[in-house]
């Protein structure tokens, strides 16, 4: 029975996500002579030119990305429904099993018959007992396990929202480096080369707050999940040995009736 429960376990999933960065070749600044660079060097692509290009690859790649991420997501939601699926048929399965065990014995049972009327009745009485300890224990699992995919689909969404909303930042973030580095068209020499190094400065903070969000999102994940795993087990075993309890006590009672009915003489 462990094993079935066990099985309907949902895994945590990390979910990957790749955010593309604008790679902006820093532009050099050199001095040369008109004659020889006419002759020798093609004409520099304009700034605002250059500026178009690199918004155009920026916007492709986010297009690119959303649509990877997309579907991973999908994926990741359809694998995660196939093991629910699949482990709610096997514990299906394996109570049906039981089920069927319990009504060949107990039809093994009946077909050796019954000494007196009040031995039949206190085996009826055995069997009623433990069909409600069963149904009870069923219940209470099953409680178990819906409370833990409730927690687990709550967690997901969760840190879905979480990284949605950081990868939103970064990228207003990477947005506003680059209203600002626009600018540099207007800029010549050393004045263009530290707008470069700010734009570069820029798009790594925004990623090192992006990879900080997104390890908080998953530590957040992993607190909702770590406790929902320890009360899901708990609610399970208590299942278990509140079974095993009312079955002795039903063993107690039946091994009781029994011998008022008979003596000490087995059935």
């Amino acid at each position: 029975m462990k094993k079935s429960i066990a099985l309907l376990t949902v895994t945590s999933l990390s979910l990957s996500l790749v955010t593309p960065l604008a790679a902006f070749a820093e532009e050099a600044s050199a001095t040369t002579d008109t004659a020889a660079t006419s002759v020798t060097t093609p004409a520099p692509k304009p700034c605002d030119d250059r500026t178009a290009t690199a918004e155009a690859n920026l916007a492709k790649r986010r297009a690119d990305a959303d649509a990877r991420l997309a579907e991973r997501r999908t994926e990741a939601d359809k694998k995660l429904r196939e093991r629910l699926s699949e482990a709610e048929a096997r514990l299906a399965k394996y109570r049906a099993d039981v089920d069927a065990r319990w009504l060949k014995n107990r039809a093994a049972r009946d077909a050796y018959g019954y000494k007196s009327d009040a031995a039949k009745a206190a085996f009826a009485a055995y069997r009623a007992s433990l069909d409600t300890a069963l149904a009870t224990r069923r219940t209470a699992i099953d409680a178990a396990l819906a409370a833990y995919r409730t927690t687990h689909e709550s967690a997901l969404a969760t840190r879905k929202a979480a990284v949605d909303a950081a990868l939103a930042a970064r990228r207003a973030a990477v947005d506003a480096a680059l209203a600002t580095w626009k600018q540099r068209c207007s800029l010549e020499g050393d004045a263009r080369r530290e707008a470069n190094k700010a734009f570069y400065a820029a798009l790594e903070a925004a990623r090192k707050t992006f990879r900080t969000s997104l390890d908080a999102a998953q530590n957040t994940y992993k607190a909702a999940m770590d406790p929902a795993r320890d009360t899901r087990k708990a609610a399970v075993q208590a299942a278990q040995d509140a079974y095993k309890a009312s079955v002795k006590t039903a063993r107690e009672t039946l091994d009781a009736a029994l011998k008022a009915a008979r003596g000490t003489t087995t059935p």
